[in-house]
């Protein structure tokens, strides 16, 4: 006969060493949460979503995709990954600080710019 509590625990052993459900699924002895996943979720979906604050034309378009891709994955490795490590979470910290404030200092430009110009045009 088999024994059912040997499969579940055979099965539970092997889910929990999986490397990404481990990456991926909160661990309660961390403060992060669920929020890092949640940014890259949204992050994803903002990369595929049709809509963008920069249309999608070959390298202006895709840096606002790039920039938000490149936090979210920065800020998820920061909290999952480096959150033993106290200066390499807070050097992760300041470079994502650093992209997205140079990143989002950029799309807002480009932005501006594109809508002063469209305002030239149209009168």
């Amino acid at each position: 006969m088999i024994n059912i509590i040997n499969i579940i625990n055979k099965l539970r052993q092997r889910i929990s060493s999986n490397p990404i459900i481990k990456f991926l699924v909160p661990d309660p002895n961390i403060k992060s949460g669920k929020g890092p996943v949640i940014l890259l979720i949204f992050s994803i979906i903002y990369l595929i979503y049709p809509f963008d604050l920069i249309p999608d034309v070959p390298f202006f378009g895709w840096f606002d995709d790039i920039i938000f891709m490149v936090v979210a994955i920065i800020n998820l490795v920061e909290k999952k990954v480096f959150y033993k490590y106290e200066y390499i979470r807070k050097t992760l910290n300041r470079i994502k600080w650093i992209i997205f404030l140079v990143g989002g200092s950029f799309v807002l430009i480009f932005v501006l710019m594109t809508l002063g110009a469209l305002k030239l045009i149209i009168g």
